[in-house]
């Protein structure tokens, strides 16, 4: 068994690849990081804003239903 790996090793490395082949795949590579970026960053872009928004209306109704000092004001007059 490791008499064939070895066998196919060294066969790995004596066929020559032409240069073709690397460019090509320098390129497939290249193109697929812009690809997996550009939606990164779109998605990022496009989650940005609803998130910002969600978290501004989930402060306004804590502020608007608590009192500024955190304390409960009492309504009730007691005589």
């Amino acid at each position: 068994m490791f008499r064939q790996i070895k066998l196919d090793a060294c066969y790995l490395f004596e066929v020559e690849r032409s240069d073709k082949d690397g460019v090509k795949y320098a390129m497939a590579m290249y193109l697929l990081a812009i690809v997996l970026l550009t939606l990164i960053f779109g998605v990022a872009g496009l989650v940005t804003p609803l998130v910002i928004e969600w978290v501004r209306s989930r402060a306004k109704k804590k502020t608007a239903g608590t009192p500024a000092n955190g304390l409960t004001q009492n309504t009730h007059s007691h005589k």
